[in-house]
């Protein structure tokens, strides 16, 4: 469970909550005061890929869930595991996108691998001819 506040004064179509995760397999679900239960939210996952000063990987994983979240008010998010079935359901999906991606991919390419804790970021830069 996750309560969630908007500090700002104003209200705003454009508010978020950001979500630290241990792994990515993981669905948000919004209270509904009128209808009394919780209810599946449209959200994004984040996998964030990290270099410390040794040149470690370490990976973490951010959820990101819309709002409206007004002001004055508290919002009760449930953060829960999501099914077998619906975990391979988003692989595919996944798998599908990379496999579109890797074919339209070009000769000349440019990737962030990463952001250090200085916010130093490390590029890879692939040239295939």
């Amino acid at each position: 469970m996750v309560v969630v506040q908007n500090p700002a004064s104003v209200d705003s179509r454009h508010t978020f909550a950001n979500l630290k995760l241990p792994h990515k397999n993981f669905k948000a679900q919004k209270w509904n005061s009128v209808s009394f239960k919780f209810e599946d939210m449209p959200s994004d996952l984040f996998e964030q890929h990290h270099f410390n000063y040794e040149q470690k990987e370490f990976i973490d994983f951010e959820m990101v869930v819309p709002g409206p979240y007004s002001t004055g008010e508290l919002t009760l998010l449930k953060v829960i595991s999501i099914e077998d079935a619906e975990r391979e359901e988003i692989q595919k999906k996944e798998a599908k996108a990379k496999q579109l991606a890797q074919a339209d991919e070009s000769p000349i390419s440019l990737t962030v691998l990463g952001i250090g804790p200085s916010n130093d970021i490390l590029f890879q830069y692939k040239n295939k001819d």
